[in-house]
């Protein structure tokens, strides 16, 4: 009947199981490998590294339930059943050693306790006193299953451990080949291309389907250059307007919150804090 209930508590303690880090982890890289796709390399490495965390996890809740199976509810069983029965005895022969002492005194002064009260009292102390002198025995010679159940803990920590090893150094020789054959592939050339102008046709940040045309886009400039942060309206004589998204051709410094520049013909100063500059005229 304890073992039934033991089981029980065990198969609900098992629907609940503890959130361990590495399938929250595999469960990040595993989707970033998905939105990268196959053709990537480092989505393939976030796809291998996500299945080896989450064979450790495996690997944990595996550990988790032959602990559980194990050490812990043996370890209660001890705790509950055996140590309390042992208590429980020791305590009943304590109560009837003073039992068995007060009538022996009594006796020994006539002061009404008969000799078959004495020898009754006897009796149920040295049942008591077996009893517990039998359970002691009993669970000094357990010794054995108890180590046995400590060696049956640090097998199983020592089982899912070395199962980390292998797995991370599996993954570890898959990362290796992978970027040796990255590494091996030729770059492909690659033109960096800025917008002139990107503008917006509405609030909600849309583009129209003529708001960007292929002319509006150069190729990245030797020049100093910076890209316009916000749109800027010019409201004084030699200011120079932009949009946001613009490239303008840096020409000079004018102080520190002041730039002069260039864009689609026209020269003018602008502020400073508007634009993100890329590669500096001084």
């Amino acid at each position: 009947r304890m073992k039934i209930a033991a089981l029980h508590k065990m198969n609900k303690e098992k629907t609940i199981r503890y959130p361990h880090p590495e399938i929250s982890l595999a469960e990040v890289l595993l989707k970033g490998a998905g939105d990268l796709g196959d053709d990537s390399n480092f989505g393939l490495s976030l796809r291998c590294v996500g299945i080896a965390l989450r064979e450790m996890a495996d690997l944990k809740h595996t550990l988790d339930d032959t602990v559980a199976q194990n050490f812990i509810e043996p370890f209660h069983v001890l705790l509950n059943n055996e140590l309390k029965e042992i208590h429980h005895h020791r305590k009943k022969t304590e109560s009837r050693r003073l039992d068995f002492d007060g009538k022996r005194r009594k006796l020994a002064k006539n002061t009404g306790i008969t000799r078959e009260e004495v020898q009754q009292a006897e009796e149920k102390y040295e049942e008591s006193y077996e009893l517990s002198y039998n359970s002691m025995g009993h669970f000094i010679d357990n010794d054995v299953d108890q180590i046995c159940q400590m060696q049956a803990l640090v097998n199983a920590l020592l089982e899912c451990h070395q199962g980390f090893v292998q797995i991370l150094e599996n993954t570890k020789a898959e990362l290796d080949r992978s970027a040796e054959a990255a590494s091996s592939q030729p770059r492909a050339e690659r033109v960096c291309a800025i917008p002139k102008a990107i503008r917006r046709t509405s609030s909600s940040g849309h583009l129209g389907e003529n708001d960007m045309a292929d002319d509006e886009f150069s190729p990245c400039p030797g020049d100093p250059y910076c890209i316009a942060l916000y749109d800027f309206s010019a409201e004084n004589d030699g200011e120079l307007g932009f949009n946001e998204g613009d490239m303008v051709t840096l020409t000079d410094h004018i102080d520190d919150n002041w730039l002069e520049g260039e864009i689609d013909g026209r020269t003018g100063y602008f502020p400073k804090a508007y634009v993100e500059i890329k590669v500096d005229c001084q």
